[in-house]
């Protein structure tokens, strides 16, 4: 992340030449208000290397479970995990090496919801409840509503949101512990210009 620091019309490039009081004042905006999120993304090497040479990823559309977005699992025990049974569920054998691309999210407090947390899932069931919605496409278009109304009423724009999808197949992720820690957490990011790649690990078929 990089930060511009200006006091009247001069800017400091440098942290080091940054007074003190300055350097103390941004210590504690980024405490306070801003976030970083890290998690990874399975798919094909090819695809990988077209995402790292050009720095940019697309937003996906369509049947996503929670809506709109470029899906990272949330670093954990089991991301690379399930970055790879990602990868190797969506593209069959034979079509080359997979790749699991870990990143940064970098953001404002303001622009993460989590929608795990129990009153925004309850708003989000009784939505559901409401439009009569329940197949996998119309799930991801009711996330996209629900996000667009709060986006709305509060006046801002959320960058990522925090999920809980369900698992590749289990042929997949045989050892996944879904009994044990539940379904996988994701972020997903509606705003890419907040995701920086921090490395690419190779994966073999």
């Amino acid at each position: 992340m990089t930060i511009k620091i200006y006091r009247g019309a001069k800017q400091y490039n440098s942290i080091q030449t940054v007074p003190d009081i300055i350097y103390d004042n941004l210590l504690k905006y980024i405490l306070f208000h801003m976030l970083e999120l890290y998690g990874t993304h399975g798919t094909s090497s090819a695809i990988a290397q077209k995402i790292l040479k050009s720095n940019a990823f697309r937003p996906g559309r369509g049947k996503s479970r929670a809506g709109r977005g470029v899906y990272f699992w949330r670093k954990g025990e089991y991301s690379d995990y399930l970055a790879i049974a990602w990868w190797k569920f969506r593209f069959p054998k034979g079509s080359g090496n997979g790749a699991i691309i870990h990143v940064v999210l970098s953001i404002k407090k303001e622009e993460y919801l989590n929608t795990d947390e129990f009153d925004l899932k309850e708003a989000i069931i009784r939505l559901s409840k409401r439009l009569k919605k329940g197949s996998e496409r119309q799930l991801a278009a009711i996330y996209d509503l629900f996000v667009y109304n709060l986006e709305k009423k509060q006046n801002v724009k959320y960058k990522v949101l925090e999920a809980r999808v369900p698992t590749p197949p289990n042929t997949f992720c045989p050892e996944y512990p879904l009994s044990l820690i539940g379904v996988p957490h994701v972020y997903v990011v509606r705003h890419v210009d907040c995701i920086e790649i921090k490395g690419i690990k190779e994966c073999k078929q």
